[in-house]
């Protein structure tokens, strides 16, 4: 749970983007959910390797 002044203000936007560029980066993808007044749910994929 997000507390402090980023979660009062908004933030700037740069979470998503960077938890899509490294999950991608390791062969995997970032899903967002989100429900108005509720914040968001982000679920990254990391492949673990084979087997």
């Amino acid at each position: 749970m997000l507390t402090g002044a980023v979660r009062q203000t908004g933030g700037n936007g740069l979470g998503l983007s960077i938890i899509r560029k490294v999950a991608e980066a390791h062969g995997g993808s970032a899903t967002v959910t989100s429900e108005p007044g509720e914040g968001a749910t982000v679920i990254p994929r990391i492949p673990t390797g084979p087997g």
